[in-house]
């Protein structure tokens, strides 16, 4: 891993845990997105970073974990 990303990752992470965003499955699928775009911004533009069922998932109040 290059190691401009592995700052970047590690900067964010720490910045969401001081805000105290890492509360909910929510929270942290949103930190994963958010990770993977930090490794392959390429896939922003096609979309593929995210099937849309994850989003309308956290909307809806599903749990990732059941």
């Amino acid at each position: 891993m290059k190691k401009e990303i592995r700052d970047e990752i590690i900067k964010v992470l720490n910045g969401r845990h001081k805000v105290g965003t890492l509360q909910s499955e929510a929270d942290f699928l949103s930190g994963a997105m958010q990770m993977y775009l930090l490794l392959k911004p390429k896939s922003e533009k096609d979309g593929s970073w995210c099937p849309p069922e994850w989003v309308f998932g956290i909307m809806g109040g599903k749990s990732f974990v059941e």
